[in-house]
């Protein structure tokens, strides 16, 4: 029991570190980060944070570094939503609001399923954590089929 608190004490330090440092980087990004590229940067990031989580998932003394990954994703979406994909402005312009409004309910979507997947790694389910994870990979692809010219 005493390790389990310490294990969970530890992941709350690394989480508020994660956090501040996600904060930070955010912000340098809102600042230097070019209008046109703001969307692109944030899918980098998500890449890099799916591509460690996936990693960290896989065991229980990661957990700190799965929830600073989900920390960054769920921050890494919520600056994200409020962007345009590139293909809205290939759009005719009748139909451009709503593949907007599209792009952003999805991001909505994808925000849930990550309180989900932190509430999962909070809870200890690793596997279902795992299998939650390649849920959002899925709809990951799905938006870009939809919303990026590369599909």
């Amino acid at each position: 029991m005493m390790k389990k608190n310490l294990s969970l004490l530890s992941a709350a330090v690394l989480l508020l570190a994660g956090g501040l440092y996600a904060g930070r980087a955010a912000a340098e990004y809102a600042v230097t980060a070019d209008e046109d590229t703001k969307l692109a940067e944030s899918m980098e990031h998500m890449e890099d944070a799916l591509r460690v989580l996936r990693k960290s998932l896989r065991s229980e003394d990661q957990t700190p570094t799965s929830l600073e990954q989900i920390l960054v994703l769920q921050q890494t979406v919520s600056a994200a939503k409020v962007e345009s994909p590139l293909m809205a402005e290939s759009q005719p312009a009748e139909k451009r609001p709503a593949f907007v409004l599209s792009f952003r309910k999805e991001m909505i979507g994808m925000s849930r399923m990550l309180l989900d997947l932190e509430e999962l790694v909070l809870d200890e389910k690793l596997e279902e954590a795992g299998e939650l994870l390649k849920k959002i990979r899925k709809l990951e692809d799905g938006g870009h089929e939809r919303f990026t010219e590369d599909g």
